[in-house]
């Protein structure tokens, strides 16, 4: 009965301000990695959720908020794609383009919408027709996948792990020399950015496609400079354009021909 009762007097609503702010903080660091480094994606070190339960414990949670949060997984606890790293870009491409640049709102409004609506009756006419559980289990995990992590943590209700503060501060204090390093150090080579994004699986899915982009970067500059460099752009452009032009064909024709699970990528 005790137990019961301090879950009961815990107030989910107290930490919602604070995991708002954890989110934009992940989602603003997504977008300024991705605009910054020129990668493909990226995607946070530990999850807005997770951050909360470590940084101020599930006692200061408490029940309802840990179920609460269960049911932000599937927007919040895989930050690969989502609208503000399409809006960077969209607005770093229009300063490009020529003419006035308001209607690249209302195509970015417009865009999204059509996203939502096809994405959402993709989503809802798959799993009422195939049950969700029959469906990707990456993505349909998250539909079951964090209630069930709940039950041990609910069970053994914990304070702030103090070890995790000690490794964010010493993660700050190295990410906090590096962007000094980079400022003010002519000679410094190590981007902070990877020390961001380095310990994700994400980044182990595409190093070697992004070493492969710096070394011809590199080799096409020290021989050719920069008039080659401009030359050799439809290049590279036309190789991003082909992997996903050969992706929404083959998307096509296992529409067509009730193929399933072929991909391009893992990322």
């Amino acid at each position: 009965m005790v137990q019961s009762q301090r879950f009961t007097d815990s107030s989910p609503t107290a930490v919602l301000p604070l995991f708002l702010a954890t989110c934009l903080v992940f989602y603003i660091m997504v977008t300024r990695v991705v605009a910054a480094a020129g990668v493909v994606g990226a995607r946070p070190p530990m999850v807005a959720a997770f951050f909360l339960i470590s940084g101020i414990g599930t006692s200061a949670i408490g029940a309802q908020g840990l179920v609460a949060l269960s049911f932000t997984y599937v927007w919040q606890a895989e930050m690969r794609l989502f609208p503000m790293i399409a809006c960077a870009n969209s607005l770093k491409l229009a300063e490009t383009v020529r003419g006035p640049k308001r209607r690249l709102l209302w195509a970015i409004v417009l865009a999204l919408g059509a996203s939502l609506v096809g994405a959402g009756w993709v989503f809802m006419q798959a799993t009422y027709t195939h049950g969700s559980l029959n469906l990707n289990t990456f993505f349909s995990g998250f539909g079951h996948r964090p209630l069930n992590d709940l039950l041990p943590v609910i069970r053994d209700m914990k304070g702030p792990d103090l070890r995790g503060w000690g490794f964010t501060a010493i993660g700050a204090t190295v990410e906090s020399f590096l962007i000094y390093a980079q400022h003010h150090l002519h000679w410094w080579r190590i981007h902070p950015v990877g020390f961001i994004i380095g310990s994700g699986w994400l980044t182990g899915q595409m190093w070697f496609s992004v070493f492969l982009a710096w070394l011809s970067k590199l080799i096409i500059m020290k021989y050719g400079g920069m008039t080659r460099f401009l030359a050799a752009k439809p290049f590279f452009i036309g190789l991003i354009l082909g992997e996903a032009t050969t992706a929404g064909v083959w998307l096509i024709i296992d529409y067509l021909s009730g193929g399933v699970g072929n991909v391009l990528s893992t990322m």
